[in-house]
C-alpha cells in the first residue's frame, strides 16, 4: 500500500476509486497515530481532503484484493467466529517446504500474520465427488444402501464399474445408492470423496 499525496488521492477519485482509499490522522507529537479508516461515501472522502489540512491526515491507496481472498482484519474475525482460514505468504525462504500457490491452513497463528506478506482467504468448503478408479482396491466390495449383499467388481475405468449380476455402474449412480467396503465388509464406507470445493 502507497501513501499518497492529495493531488493522486483527488485523481483517484476522479477515477472512481474513492472507496480505495483510507485515511487516517498524522500524529501528534508525543501521540500514536489515528487507525487506517475507509470513506462512507465519495462525499465522506471529499470532505477528508477539504479537511485534511485541519485533520493532519495522511491516504493511501488500498486496492481491491483477488477475488476470494480477505484483509487481515476480516481473517481476524473470521477466527474468532470459528471459521478455518487459509494462508499464503509472499516470503519463500530456501528451507521452505511449499510453494508460492499452496494454501495451508491456520487457525490463531492469523494474528501474528503481516498483510503485506501473506494472503488470506476462507478455507473453502469440501464438497462431494464420485470416486474414480484409483480409489478402489482390487478387494473392494460394493453393495446397494440398504442391503446386506455384498457384490465383487470385475474392472474399474474411468467411467464406472463392472459388478457381477448389475452390469456396469457409473461412478455416479454409485455415489448417490451404493457404499462399498475394504474389509469384507466389518466398516462401509460411502462410494464418494471429498475434495476441496
Amino acid at each position: 500500500m502507497k501513501e499518497l499525496t492529495m493531488r493522486e488521492a483527488c485523481a483517484l477519485i476522479g477515477e472512481g476509486k474513492w472507496n480505495e482509499i483510507e485515511r487516517r490522522t498524522r500524529p501528534a507529537p508525543g501521540r500514536a497515530a489515528g487507525d487506517w479508516t475507509y470513506p462512507e461515501s465519495e462525499a465522506h472522502v471529499i470532505g477528508w481532503l477539504a479537511s485534511a489540512s485541519g485533520f493532519k491526515a495522511m491516504f493511501r491507496h488500498n486496492p481491491p484484493l483477488p477475488k476470494g481472498e480477505i484483509s487481515l482484519e476480516q481473517a481476524r474475525e473470521a477466527v474468532e467466529s470459528g471459521k478455518q482460514i487459509q494462508v499464503m505468504s509472499d516470503y519463500y525462504p530456501e528451507w521452505a517446504t511449499y510453494n508460492r500457490e499452496d494454501w495451508v491452513s491456520l487457525k490463531d497463528e492469523v494474528w501474528a500474520c503481516p498483510q503485506s506478506n501473506y494472503h488470506f482467504r476462507i478455507a473453502p468448503e469440501p464438497k462431494r465427488v464420485p470416486l474414480g478408479p484409483e480409489d478402489v482396491l482390487a478387494w473392494t466390495q460394493f453393495r446397494r444402501i440398504g442391503t446386506d449383499n455384498r457384490l465383487n467388481y470385475n474392472d474399474a475405468s474411468s467411467a464406472g464399474v463392472w459388478i457381477p449380476c448389475e452390469a456396469f455402474a457409473l461412478w455416479k449412480t454409485l455415489m448417490d445408492e451404493w457404499e462399498r467396503t475394504d474389509d469384507s465388509g466389518r466398516t462401509w464406507q460411502p462410494c464418494w470423496k471429498e475434495v476441496e470445493g
